[in-house]
């Protein structure tokens, strides 16, 4: 079963930016008489930047099969065994993870292991899917 994440609008909106933004450095850089190397460069570097997260927000979902947790936020693709999830549960965590949203899903996996996510935009459907199919991990719901 496959299911969309909930995308925050303001990372949503720097995400979109990142393009423009980076032909504006060229651009000023003209305007300016700087040396205009370095201003290629961070732009084609924003470029491949703002292509990688667009590319990102429109491929990032979570995806449930038959015995396998998978989370994909663009060109990266985690699978997690069902039967090694410990525990999921919502987290506010500010450590940098693949995630379109601020309020997080938590997955702690393999013992220690723990992959942080953005939140379905279902989660009460996701959750009930989690407890039929992995009767010895905490679901926690709040």
């Amino acid at each position: 079963m496959k299911f969309e994440v909930c995308k925050n609008p303001i990372l949503v909106v720097l995400s979109v930016l990142i393009i423009p933004l980076s032909i504006l450095i060229v651009c000023n850089a003209h305007h300016l008489n700087e040396p205009l190397i370095p201003a290629y460069l961070t732009m084609i570097f924003f470029m491949f930047l703002g292509v990688y997260m667009l590319y990102a927000l429109v491929n990032s979902y979570i995806l449930i099969t038959d015995n396998e947790f998978i989370s994909i936020f663009g060109f990266y693709k985690k699978p997690i065994k069902l039967s090694s999830i410990k525990s999921v549960r919502y987290t506010w965590n500010p450590i940098s993870s693949q995630a379109w949203t601020f309020k997080r899903l938590e997955i702690t996996f393999d013992g220690y292991n723990m992959l942080l996510l953005s939140r379905p935009k279902d989660s009460e459907q996701l959750f009930n899917l989690l407890e039929k199919k992995c009767m010895n991990a905490q679901i926690i719901r709040s």
